[in-house]
């Protein structure tokens, strides 16, 4: 019965036995930073995350910059539906803030390592007493991933993302922007590393027609009407995200695999002027879980925190869980 779950799972390389010292592990490293929080902020996280398990929610896979590495081919289950919620914390130009993401998003994964993905969110952005929201810009998701031998894989893709029918500004644009992307995996045993690195680019002008007031008594006024509050970004950057991380095939009734992993972002603007950003460079770390349940059900919880001063964000926070179904057979 193991050797047919290790056979089906989409990590096969992840196959040592979960120990309790290993449960100890990722549970303390997960939990630590949110100790470090304020306790409204721990419980607003478990709340979220219970609501997000009670209403069938999900998590994200493979795509882009964002999972290192991709999940293998999921040749038993090639689709995933899910829903993640992120929600993040910033000091921008004196303006201080809060925003919330939902994103649904399906995806496919074929047993030629080819994965598609789809995905739309809706932001709700809390600043300066007031709440606004807004449908973000729809993102297309494409990658192929190779084998040069059991221990090395590379992988190419793109991110593309599209116009958004709602203008406004602070929270999503009109703009249609690409991100090609290229990784590296290394897989010597139950612990793997990987470095993935893109380039971002927006195809034609943004547009600054703002309806969300800048921020009082700011000596930046001019940029604060340009600023991008939910997930900031400039014309063109330079993104990268090098992962470390450790797997397991656990021998649990439920549980199919496990992996916790560490990783350290960063985006490096390319641009005369900086616009929607306040630094020339950002670094962030995190930690991030991945379960899954019964070969269909996964969940990855994940905290994230700047290394450099005045970032992108003070913290942020994501949990996605999602479904696999379908059958390649």
């Amino acid at each position: 019965m193991l050797l047919k779950a290790i056979n089906k799972s989409p990590f096969p390389f992840l196959q040592l036995k979960f120990t309790p010292k290993h449960y100890i592990v990722c549970f303390w490293y997960f939990l630590s930073p949110l100790l470090l929080l304020p306790h409204l902020l721990a419980f607003r996280f478990l709340f979220l995350l219970l609501m997000l398990f009670v209403f069938n929610n999900s998590l994200h896979a493979s795509c882009g910059l964002h999972s290192c590495p991709p999940s293998e081919s999921q040749s038993t289950h090639p689709f995933e539906f899910g829903l993640k919620n992120n929600t993040a914390q910033f000091d921008l130009l004196h303006a201080q803030g809060l925003y919330t993401l939902t994103t649904p998003y399906i995806q496919y994964t074929n047993s030629y390592s080819w994965m598609f993905k789809a995905s739309l969110s809706h932001a709700s952005l809390f600043i300066s007493n007031e709440h606004h929201a807004a449908i973000k810009n729809f993102l297309l998701q494409a990658q192929k991933q190779f084998n040069i031998n059991s221990k090395v894989k590379t992988l190419i893709g793109f991110q593309t993302e599209l116009p958004s029918p709602q203008n406004r500004v602070g929270i999503t644009q009109n703009h249609f922007m690409f991100l090609p992307f290229t990784g590296f995996i290394y897989v010597p045993s139950q612990i793997y590393l990987s470095l993935i690195t893109g380039f971002n680019s927006t195809l034609n002008s943004h547009s600054h027609s703002s309806s969300i007031s800048p921020p009082p008594n700011t000596q930046h006024s001019h940029q604060a009407s340009h600023l991008m509050y939910v997930s900031p970004h400039e014309d063109h950057e330079l993104l990268y995200r090098l992962t470390g991380g450790y797997g397991t095939m656990p021998n649990l009734p439920y549980l199919t695999s496990a992996r916790c992993e560490i990783f350290l972002s960063g985006q490096r603007p390319f641009v005369h002027k900086l616009e929607s950003v306040t630094n020339t460079h950002d670094l962030s770390a995190g930690i991030l879980a991945l379960l899954l349940f019964k070969e269909r059900f996964v969940i990855s919880p994940s905290f994230e925190y700047p290394l450099i001063p005045q970032g992108r964000f003070s913290w942020s926070t994501e949990i996605s869980m999602g479904f696999r179904f379908g059958s390649n057979e």
